[in-house]
């Protein structure tokens, strides 16, 4: 991993949540501290870092069901990232491969690639399936980060 713009990025197939608070850990006196400089995460992969969040923050959680070889997924995919950035320390972003994941996809009722399920905690906000306009997405994380719920 690596701070580029405040922007940590990670390598390989992706960061999971205690991958990153190590490596936060890790910069110590580097890290920076006024709000206009805090350090963040473009995004987590996997069931155990979704779990790990849940657990962790009280802020809306953006899952992201992706397959291999899915077109509407790699469209999706810098939307969801624009959003999340640009309500940076508001929302966290996870994205779960359906085929490594099946029976998360089906706990949540998952059924097709994409899909974006918003959480807070283990509660289900809202679910979208498929490619929609980036206005729906932005509508359903703006009602997410202004959700009372835990």
């Amino acid at each position: 991993m690596r701070v580029e713009n405040r922007v940590i990025i990670g390598s390989g197939t992706g960061t999971t949540a205690k991958q990153l608070h190590r490596f936060i850990n890790q910069l110590g006196d580097r890290k920076m501290s006024d709000s206009t400089n805090n350090i963040f995460c473009a995004g987590y992969q996997g069931r155990n870092a979704l779990q790990q969040l849940q657990q962790d923050v009280e802020t809306p959680i953006v899952v992201k069901f992706v397959a291999p070889h899915c077109p509407s997924c790699k469209t999706l995919a810098p939307v969801l990232e624009k959003l999340v950035t640009d309500h940076r320390g508001k929302i966290h972003l996870v994205t779960i491969d359906m085929t490594e994941e099946p029976d998360l996809a089906m706990e949540l009722g998952v059924r097709s690639a994409p899909t974006v399920v918003l959480l807070k905690g283990k509660t289900v906000l809202e679910q979208i399936a498929g490619l929609k306009p980036k206005k729906l997405y932005s509508e359903a994380i703006q009602k997410a980060v202004s959700a009372n719920v835990r």
